[in-house]
């Protein structure tokens, strides 16, 4: 539902048309011309400031000197951008050689008599193996992993562990737990490591340096996440319980924790609303929907264009009815044929600006390399020329970029509403 973002970039905020994905890649598509833009700016410097050294003692050339020096101070220079720290997450991993972690044999559970909420729930968790567990809320999702962690018994059922298991475990109140008076060190080293290994764990958290000594009652709902995920990596384990790990935490740690998960060589099981975790982690799902509980084996994709949640369609009254929405009913493959006869056309069109643009950006590398020839020979007239094709390229290639942003959004457009349709 975006139509803008705003976005805190270096400091500065930024509003841009669009979703969050087409403003970091605005951004970056930015930094990375300013740069080449820099770099070859900083080469022609180099240059110019050599002519200058050279002859700025001759009598005869001490005119055209004057006038280099003169357009180098009106030219000013670029700064090179900061690089901006990457935060990392990485899991210490238990060796494990066994074919199974885990195993949860036909385990039931409820809160209240006759009312389960899990039952007759069997599955494994082997070594690579991410599982995401997807459902409503309330449904028991939390719960199921509350079982698998000891922190609730169930009322049937077995749950057995390999003898090499050693599991990490993120609760969603665990946040809430944090001592607000420590620090963020004290807090990584009541988990048993030592000062040093803390610092560097809160390093990869970005709280390097005197930030690592925060006090947690003075950290964000954010920061308190990340602190929170940082207390599993001081475990070494081969088995990782996460409940919506994702809730507070910013896109690019996100990002960074979908990495850290997809790189585990252990099992990981973990509640989450998030579909781009799901999309990215899951090869095995545990589905609670309908009041039932299930095991799919697939990822979440595939879930929901083969069965997709019953609770959220629409059930017919009668037999015609069914027969009916069924006809009526798109085969999965079909929609994917009529999304490409749909998108074909537009991705073309876009590959073909992309080519263009590439061609204009050529075009401005050479007019770079006269516009330096000019200067070189002190053609004022030539170099006032080619300072104004520039800009004319500049805008050439800012408006097939425009182009180019509406043709993806209309492809976006085009594949919301066929996934809608399924």
């Amino acid at each position: 539902i975006t139509t803008h973002t705003v976005a805190i970039h270096r400091f500065k905020f930024r509003k841009i048309k669009g979703t969050p994905q087409k403003c970091y890649a605005q951004i970056q598509q930015e930094e990375t011309i300013y740069e080449r833009t820099r770099q070859n700016e900083s080469k022609s410097r180099a240059k110019q400031e050599k002519f200058i050294r050279e002859f700025r003692s001759g009598a005869r050339s001490a005119g055209l000197v004057q006038s280099r020096i003169k357009m180098l101070e009106k030219q000013g220079q670029k700064e090179a951008l900061g690089k901006i720290p990457p935060i990392h997450f990485r899991f210490a991993e238990a060796h494990f050689n066994g074919a199974k972690l885990a195993e949860a044999t036909s385990l039931r559970f409820g809160y209240e008599v006759d009312q389960d909420l899990i039952k007759k729930l069997s599955f494994e968790i082997r070594p690579g193996e991410k599982i995401g567990i997807i459902g409503q809320n309330g449904a028991g999702k939390t719960t199921l992993l509350q079982l698998l962690s000891g922190h609730l018994k169930s009322t049937a059922g077995t749950i057995k562990y390999h003898s090499n298991t050693h599991f990490g475990y993120f609760g969603q109140s665990n946040i809430e737990r944090l001592d607000p008076l420590k620090n963020i060190v004290e807090t990584l080293t009541d988990e048993g490591i030592g000062e040093q290994a803390a610092r560097s764990i809160a390093g990869n958290l970005l709280f390097s340096g005197d930030l690592a000594y925060k006090k947690i009652g003075k950290l964000s709902g954010g920061e308190k996440a990340r602190v929170n995920l940082g207390r599993i990596f001081t475990k070494v384990v081969n088995l990782l319980y996460l409940d919506e790990p994702t809730n507070h935490l910013d896109i690019e740690s996100i990002e960074a924790l979908i990495e850290a998960v997809q790189v585990f060589d252990g099992g990981v099981v973990f509640v989450s609303h998030n579909e781009q975790s799901l999309r990215s982690c899951a090869d095995k799902l545990i589905v609670f929907d309908a009041g039932k509980v299930f095991v799919f084996m697939g990822g979440y994709d595939e879930f929901l264009a083969k069965k997709g949640f019953v609770s959220e369609i629409e059930k017919p009254t009668s037999t015609s009815e069914k027969l009916v929405k069924q006809k009526k009913s798109p085969v999965h493959r079909e929609q994917q044929k009529e999304l490409q006869r749909l998108t074909r056309p537009l991705k073309r069109k876009m590959e073909r600006l992309e080519k263009a643009i590439a061609l204009i950006e050529k075009e401005q590398q050479q007019n770079k390399a006269d516009f330096d020839i000019a200067f070189r020979q002190g053609n004022r007239l030539k170099m006032d020329t080619l300072g104004v094709t520039y800009q004319d390229l500049q805008v050439r290639i800012e408006k097939k970029m425009e182009a180019w942003t509406v043709l993806g959004e209309e492809v976006e457009a085009i594949t919301l509403s066929m996934t809608n349709q399924t």
